[in-house]
């Protein structure tokens, strides 16, 4: 993830930056851990994560472990595939969220985040794993049955 160009790794690859500070909260520099896990506004976005499929969890300020800890001993491959979408989808719509503040100036908007990371995640369950058995309507209940979002139908 070091390749991630935000602001300490373009720094870090002689950029000529005159602020290096988190684009979401101008608080501590951008760095990837930074940035995808431990920001306020990040924070927020795993939180609500959490709260969608119910989990309660503490989550690493390392971006490996937080990774693996999306991976739960009761899944099968397939439902593992499943989650681990759904944490790869988050860190993109941090990072495609950070882009659009960065280039076009949008605001900060940690609901469109999460948002647009449930889409993508449902997409990328229904198109590249396939039979997923809930539609794009269910998203908002997941949280009321768990279980049907791990499991797939054979």
């Amino acid at each position: 993830m070091n390749k991630v160009l935000t602001r300490i790794n373009m720094r870090r690859r002689r950029v000529k930056l005159t602020d290096v500070s988190c684009i979401f909260c101008g608080l501590e520099e951008e760095t990837n851990t930074h940035l995808f896990l431990t920001c306020n506004v990040t924070i927020k976005i795993w939180n609500m994560c959490n709260r969608w499929v119910e989990v309660s969890a503490v989550h690493h300020n390392q971006l490996k472990a937080h990774f693996q800890q999306f991976e739960v001993l009761t899944l099968n491959s397939k439902g593992n595939k499943l989650w681990k979408g759904v944490w790869v989808s988050i860190i993109r719509n941090i990072w495609d969220h950070r882009n659009k503040i960065v280039f076009r100036q949008e605001k900060v908007d940690v609901e469109e985040i999460f948002t647009l990371a449930q889409l993508n995640a449902w997409a990328w369950m229904k198109y590249k794993i396939g039979k997923v058995n809930f539609s794009y309507s269910d998203l908002d209940s997941l949280s009321n049955s768990v279980p049907s979002f791990y499991y797939l139908e054979t």
